[in-house]
């Protein structure tokens, strides 16, 4: 089962462009609101009409600009669930599964509807009119069942590593390329695949060797692993900075950080650190620390080690 997208789509707001190919799994969608995955959805149903490119699925075109193909939505085959479910209100709920089963004979729909039924855990359920329950447990095992290719759009970072094999980042209405998502979340390529993924630290970089570069806004002078030339920024996670210690670690990357704020999470802490001799009222880097190592009070002047492995740069 495969889906190839090639378009662009001149929106209000911004140009859609969105290029990918997968086989099969369960593709996220990531991106703030207004970022254009509804769109690029709702084109690939063909509820929205792209103004240029083509959408392929299992070697079928759905849609081909140049060669003035667009396939009706009710022809393309595509299963579409909307983000409120659009559930019928005056139908039970067997009656909006059955909906979608038109082409079946009564015996066969009533047993295929009972069979999700038994799955989703709404036995007993079946005959009322309103569904109020949490379902992405559900979905993730029926979706281990389906061989064929699914999108999932979501602007929730949790909710999209849960449910996806592979996740592709949406900005402004630009696709990032298609990622796995561990992959993603290690090593993220571009800004917005660092922000969307919840990544807190983020500087401006200069390079200065092959060895050096400089986080501007942070006032460090980072040993890291070259990978370009072309490198504007360095970021890293807050629970990858560790407290230095002298048994442990080298001293490649040991900073002293004065600590400018502290929050207390149920779990753990959020110290807020800059380096002692830097005046950039912005440069605060977020420290996640753990409640058995917190011992700290602000204004205290801590070592702390960026790990060069957990270093990331991009354009």
């Amino acid at each position: 089962m495969s889906l190839y997208i090639d378009i662009n789509k001149d929106l209000s707001s911004f140009n859609l462009e969105v290029a990918m190919e997968s086989k099969g799994g369960i593709i996220g969608f990531l991106g703030a609101s207004g970022s254009g995955k509804s769109m690029t959805l709702k084109c690939i149903a063909g509820l929205e009409k792209a103004d240029s490119g083509k959408i392929i699925i299992n070697e079928k075109v759905l849609f081909d600009s140049e060669n003035k193909i667009n396939i009706k939505t009710k022809d393309r085959k595509v299963g579409f669930l909307f983000q409120n479910y659009a559930l019928f209100p005056h139908m039970t709920i067997r009656d909006n599964i059955e909906i979608g089963l038109d082409k079946l004979r009564k015996i066969e729909k009533n047993k295929l509807s009972s069979t999700y039924i038994e799955k989703f855990g709404l036995n007993g359920l079946e005959n009322r009119y309103h569904l109020r329950a949490n379902m992405e447990r559900e979905l993730i095992e029926i979706l281990k069942d389906y061989d064929g290719t699914v999108v999932f759009v979501t602007h929730d970072i949790a909710e999209a590593y849960r449910v996806c094999d592979k996740i592709i980042v949406f900005d402004g209405g630009k696709a990032s390329e298609i990622r796995e998502k561990d992959l993603l979340f290690k090593n993220p390529l571009s800004l917005a695949e660092a922000k969307i993924t919840g990544c807190k630290n983020i500087s401006k970089a200069k390079i200065i060797n092959k060895d050096f570069i400089f986080a501007k806004e942070w006032n460090l002078k980072l040993k890291y692993q070259y990978r370009s030339n072309s490198i504007n920024y360095i970021a890293i996670r807050s629970h990858n900075i560790k407290l230095f210690n002298n048994k442990k670690h080298n001293n490649d990357n040991v900073f002293n950080m004065i600590i400018e704020n502290i929050v207390e999470n149920p779990f753990d802490y959020t110290l807020y650190i800059k380096e002692v001799n830097c005046n950039n009222s912005n440069s605060s880097i977020n420290f996640t620390i753990s409640k058995e190592e917190m011992k700290f009070n602000v204004n205290d002047v801590i070592k702390v080690k960026f790990e060069e492995n957990y270093l990331f740069t991009f354009e």
